[in-house]
């Protein structure tokens, strides 16, 4: 009976992202495992040509050697996960933290099966004080789930917590954000990464949206290395659902060990 619930909720979670999407039919695809990718990669290295998105990336980011900004100094950065999220729910000034007075928070446990990260936070995450709780990181949060990946199991952030007025995130603070989020990569240790929407893939990989898509990037951070993938922003699928298709390819690259 429990194992009838689970997959009801799975399924319940799956209709919620199409219905989402704007999704009037249904959709067929094989899914892959994406804690198991690397072995993949090795046998279809000695067997075959690997499929594009077998095509593991390495990406690293900067070091902590940083010029001279207004922020607080990297020594000052915490190392303990609930300390590093009560603070910037303070408004601690962090790396994409000082945009405005109004703070959408990260959220979610130490070691989760998926960090999901965005550029910035929507003006409803900014209402909401969470990146999970306003429409957008909901939206995220039902892609994971239609996936296999339960609420529980999800680390949510984006490269800034606070929205500049530009709607864009400066330049000039791109090497500050990136080291800040190597940091934060550390500190939550998530077995795999969902970047969502071109401006978050192109401040993490310094490439191309529809390039990254598709493909499997490698981020290597203080810790060690975890997989990331690329896909759509939920504001880009709740204008246009006809990328629907497309994004749910993706998702299947996150398909949960177990669940296959």
């Amino acid at each position: 009976m429990k194992e009838l619930n689970e997959n009801h909720l799975h399924i319940d979670s799956y209709i919620e992202f199409w219905r989402l999407s704007g999704v009037e039919y249904g959709f067929e695809g094989a899914t892959s495992n994406w804690l198991e990718l690397s072995k993949q990669v090795n046998v279809a290295q000695q067997n075959s040509p690997p499929k594009r998105y077998f095509e593991a990336t390495e990406v690293k980011l900067p070091a902590h050697e940083l010029p001279k900004s207004s922020f607080i100094s990297q020594d000052q950065w915490p190392d303990n996960l609930e300390t590093l999220q009560s603070q910037i729910a303070a408004g601690v000034a962090f790396p994409g933290n000082t945009h405005g007075r109004k703070i959408a928070a990260p959220s979610g446990t130490l070691k989760p099966s998926l960090m999901i990260v965005s550029d910035l936070p929507e003006t409803d995450d900014i209402e909401a004080g969470s990146l999970k709780d306003g429409r957008t990181g909901r939206f995220a949060i039902e892609m994971a789930k239609a996936a296999g990946i339960a609420a529980e199991e999800i680390y949510f952030t984006a490269l800034a917590t606070t929205r500049p007025g530009t709607g864009a995130l400066p330049d000039e603070h791109k090497i500050h954000l990136l080291a800040f989020f190597r940091h934060c990569l550390a500190v939550v240790q998530p077995q795999a990464l969902l970047v969502l929407g071109p401006a978050a893939a192109q401040m993490l990989f310094d490439a191309d949206f529809m390039t990254l898509r598709g493909n499997l990037q490698n981020i290597n951070h203080d810790v060690g290395n975890v997989a990331a993938v690329t896909t759509f922003h939920p504001r880009t699928l709740m204008s246009n659902p006809a990328l629907k298709a497309a994004a749910w390819q993706d998702l299947q690259m996150l398909a949960k060990k177990g669940q296959m």
